[in-house]
């Protein structure tokens, strides 16, 4: 047996493979891009950002609401991975109290909050910015740690 023939039979399957693994998760972004996980247009981005005010119970302590929205472009290829992974990261933010969303919103409409460039991560905390994560490789950091906390990951990231 060739082996130059086995190599280019497996670079196929390979390719084929790939392929078909994009396609799979063009579907899925597809369908989660008009789920509740994205946010569309700026009346609901205010609306998410509202959820970030303080709390003050009936024994006048203070609890701190956090929001956090994924900003990236439409089209590319990091918004895919991230709205893919959306509902596992919805679930950890979920088991810590704090509201997660993707935005879908053009960034030439995003100057009220100071939104300068995409791909970035913004946390929102009683109803104004609290810090901002830019880069894919920063945002890739705390979207793809196991550990829970995302507070702590929040601090930990220049």
């Amino acid at each position: 047996m060739d082996f130059s023939k086995l190599k280019e039979q497996a670079l196929a399957l390979k390719n084929k493979a790939t392929s078909s693994i994009w396609k799979v998760i063009d579907w899925w972004v597809k369908k989660l891009q008009w789920s509740e996980f994205v946010i569309k247009n700026l009346e609901d981005l205010d609306l998410f950002v509202e959820k970030s005010k303080s709390i003050i119970a009936p024994t006048w302590k203070t609890f701190q609401k956090r929001v956090i929205v994924i900003f990236a472009e439409i089209n590319s290829d990091f918004y895919k991975s991230a709205l893919y992974e959306m509902p596992i990261l919805y679930t950890k933010t979920w088991s810590q109290n704090i509201a997660l969303k993707m935005s879908s919103i053009n960034i030439s409409e995003l100057k009220k909050y100071n939104i300068n460039s995409i791909p970035c991560l913004v946390v929102f905390e009683n109803k104004s910015i609290y810090k901002t994560i830019e880069w894919e490789e920063n945002i890739n950091k705390l979207v793809k740690w196991f550990s829970l906390d995302i507070n702590k990951l929040i601090e930990e990231i220049n």
